[in-house]
């Protein structure tokens, strides 16, 4: 259990993807992630900025219910464009993704 006096929160503010908006960075441990936009649109990340230079290690994505009608967050790889995700992966709402952070590529815990 951590004690009441450690510096900060895990949990980092709610982090809303859409079509437009292809990049997102990370500034805690933990961050819940959700699609928003129109019915039909499917949100995605092209590029994670880390949190801070030099850092390496895990982030957890918690998915949350998108707008309607909009799909899971995708994590797209090299071959469709992303710039430092390793693989390509998707967020769907109640299920938690872990991005390892090697010190260029973010790499998911699972593909998809």
């Amino acid at each position: 259990m951590i004690n009441s006096n450690y510096p900060f929160s895990l949990v980092g503010p709610k982090i809303k993807v859409s079509t437009k908006s292809s990049t997102i960075k990370v500034t805690h441990f933990i961050h819940y992630v959700m699609g928003v936009g129109e019915e039909g649109d499917e949100p995605f990340v092209l590029t994670i900025k880390p949190p801070a230079e030099g850092f390496t290690g895990p982030v957890f994505l918690i998915g949350l219910e998108s707008d309607p009608g909009v799909g899971g967050v995708q994590f797209k790889g090299p071959s469709e464009g992303g710039t430092n995700i390793g693989n390509v992966a998707v967020l769907a709402a109640n299920l938690a993704l872990i991005m390892v952070y090697d010190g260029s590529t973010w790499w998911p815990n699972r593909s998809g």
